[in-house]
């Protein structure tokens, strides 16, 4: 079960994460557009990135983008969650959604 999940604008792309199973954070392509899945976490307060991830291997790779923020968010500390698509490593944010999330 997550404890939080966000999917883009138009489901192509869904970012997921797992507190009690290592604090795992992943970001999936979910659609075969040619497309890469990217996502970022921030401190809410200070917009600071804590976390930015990808799945460039597009929706027929077998794995997703995964990641880890250290050291971890203290008690309480509000994140920002934001999930998107691009075009290549240098494309634009296309089809974003966005989430939050209460350590």
């Amino acid at each position: 079960m997550y404890d939080a999940i966000v999917y883009t604008s138009n489901d192509s792309g869904v970012l997921t994460f797992e507190r009690f199973a290592g604090s795992r954070w992943k970001v999936c392509d979910l659609s075969a557009d040619g497309m890469r899945a990217v996502a970022e976490v921030r401190d809410t307060s200070s917009g600071g990135l804590l976390l930015r991830i990808q799945d460039a291997s597009g929706s027929a790779g077998s794995r997703c983008g995964e990641g880890h923020i250290y050291p971890p968010p203290y008690s309480g500390q509000r994140l920002s969650l934001k999930v998107w698509v691009q075009n290549g490593a240098n494309g634009s944010t296309q089809r974003p959604g966005y989430g939050s999330y209460t350590w």
